[in-house]
């Protein structure tokens, strides 16, 4: 199967947001989207530019989210790869 990247900044505000834990969940059959583990797991960190990246991801349907100190950030992003 093909495999890719995904990566992004975490922005609040305009401003980035260092050491958010972002989620990388890919579409189950049920219409919803389920944590999906892979090689070097499925949250990130973002660093002191707000910035994160998953490698050798699966080609898919993938959710993006984040959030920091257990709170949700108000967005989630939808990708395809």
């Amino acid at each position: 199967p093909q495999r890719g990247s995904v990566r992004g900044r975490v922005l609040a505000g305009g401003q980035p947001v260092p050491g958010a834990v972002v989620t990388l969940s890919q579409g189950g059959g049920g219409g919803g989207f389920l944590p999906r583990m892979f090689r070097g797991g499925d949250e990130a960190r973002t660093d002191d530019r707000g910035e994160y990246r998953f490698d050798d991801v699966e080609a898919g349907s993938w959710e993006v989210s984040a959030s920091v100190t257990g709170a949700p950030i108000e967005r989630s992003a939808a990708v395809e790869l």
